[in-house]
Parts: structure tokens; sequence; C-alpha cells
């Protein structure tokens, strides 16, 4: 199972009170000691040690922190035109792979366990397995092997929700709302 964590987005929306533009991956969680993309990272890498993580190629900071925890780096220069493109470019490094957990960097409340026992429950190629919590789908997501060409030509800002909407998923429900909590602004970490 290939760990990948999207940590390539500009973040646009979020500001600080004064309207200064601050890397919302890079923000510190207040009730927590680490940022919105140690947080996000630490549970992916934990659960899937040889994860990948794709980042622009100025994103230096982003990078610093990924490569401490002990990501391998996918430097997408399509990124900057959609989520589409990181994935696309994440997918292709590493199309060999039998199977794709796509997480989101700026979701630091992702459990690690989480992330576990939706590996426990994949087993075909042509799987896609989401939780979901309150019949809402959540992130993270597999794509089984099978999805890998598909995944490899996404474009655009929409990632793979076409994909998502078109296929039967497979679902484990989730006991809380982590799998849907991202952070957009200043707010959401609060």
């Amino acid at each position: 199972m290939q760990g990948i964590l999207l940590a390539a987005g500009y973040g646009s929306r979020f500001f600080d009170a004064n309207g200064v533009h601050q890397d919302k991956l890079l923000a510190q969680l207040p009730s927590r000691s680490h940022s919105v993309l140690w947080h996000s990272a630490h549970a992916l890498i934990t659960a899937l040690p040889d994860s990948v993580a794709v980042v622009q190629a100025n994103q230096v900071e982003r990078k610093q922190v990924l490569h401490s925890l002990g990501f391998q780096i996918v430097e997408s220069a399509r990124a900057k035109n959609g989520m589409g493109y990181a994935i696309a470019d994440a997918v292709s490094a590493t199309i060999q792979e039998e199977a794709w957990l796509i997480a989101m960097a700026d979701m630091p409340w992702m459990h690690q366990e989480l992330i576990s026992r939706l590996c426990e429950i994949y087993h075909q190629p042509n799987q896609i397995i989401a939780p979901r919590y309150n019949g809402q789908r959540g992130h993270p997501v597999i794509f089984g092997a099978n999805w890998g060409q598909e995944l490899t030509q996404l474009v655009g800002d929409k990632g793979a929700r076409d994909l998502l909407k078109s296929a039967s998923l497979d679902w484990l429900d989730w006991h809380d709302n982590s799998i849907h909590r991202d952070v957009d602004t200043a707010a959401d970490i609060l």
C-alpha cells in the first residue's frame, strides 16, 4: 500500500487577522505542539512508513517538515494548476504499487488507526475504499491498482471527485467527524 500525502496546495483562503497570507500547513495547532502538516504527515507515515508527499518545488519549509518525518518527496510542477495534477504525478511516480491511500495534508485530526483499518479491508485491485461518518464520505481514500491509469490522467482542481462519484465504493464506518475536518481558514484550527 502506497501512502500519498497531498501537500502541494496554496491554501489561499487561510489568512491571519491582519490579512497577511500564512502557509496554512505550517500553522501551529493551538492545542498541539506541531503544525497542521506535521500532524497529518505523522499519522500517515506512522501507519505507512514508505509514504510519499507531493509538493511544489518552491515549498521548501513543507519539504523540510516532510523530510524530517521520513517522507519521500514528489515535486509536481503541475500541482499549481490543481489537485488532480498532484494526484496524477504522485501516482505516476509510484505506478508499480498495488494500491494508493491518498490523504490530505490539511487534515491534522486524521487518525493513524483509521489508516490502518482502511488498509486492513483492502483486498482487490478494483476496490475504492473510503471512510464515512453520518452517511457522508470522508478522507483518506484507497484506490486499488486497477484505478492507476485513471489516476495518472487526472487534471484540474477536482482531484478524484469524479471517479468517486461514478465508482462503487467499499465503506469503513468511522466513529467521529475527523474524516471530514480540514483546515481552510484560521478559524478551523481553533
